[in-house]
């Protein structure tokens, strides 16, 4: 559903060491692979209504080609963000109500706003989600097209 993967804004600092592949192909991604292709997210701040997240992390590709990122992260407004989603009905109550209690049990107090404040590591290696000290989920192997890219000088 579009509604939940939808930003208000998005701010990011990139480096990219080494140009992006031209395509998805396995071949392309390979080659982006073999010259130390990754993607360093120096800073990034994202908002979507209530929900506040900013950090910095590291994005690349395992030797199969599945991804691995590294993120830090302090999150705010996820209590407000979560019970909104829940309300119009795109996060089942449950999982809204497991959500809550696990960031409110990581969360720390900002002394001056008073605003509850989780900081959170997260990463995926070796296809496992991991979010703080739990692992959240095996994530499906990614089969990259195998069809070679046409070479651009060719006509």
């Amino acid at each position: 559903d579009p509604k939940i993967w939808s930003l208000d804004s998005l701010d990011a600092r990139l480096a990219i060491p080494y140009d992006l592949p031209a395509t998805f192909t396995q071949e392309d991604l390979q080659d982006w692979h073999d010259h130390g292709g990754k993607i360093d997210v120096r800073k990034y701040s994202l908002k979507k209504e209530a929900l506040l997240s900013e950090g910095k992390g590291l994005f690349t590709f395992d030797d199969n080609l599945q991804p691995v990122f590294k993120l830090e992260s302090t999150v705010e407004g996820y209590d407000a963000f979560i019970a909104d989603q829940r309300d119009k009905e795109l996060i089942d109550p449950f999982a809204a109500a497991v959500g809550t209690t696990i960031l409110n049990g990581l969360a720390k107090t900002d002394e001056k706003t008073g605003e509850k404040i989780v900081n959170l590591n997260a990463s995926v290696q070796n296809r496992l989600l991991t979010v703080g000290p739990l692992q959240v989920l095996e994530l499906p192997e990614i089969v990259w097209d195998t069809r070679t890219s046409p070479d651009p000088h060719q006509q």
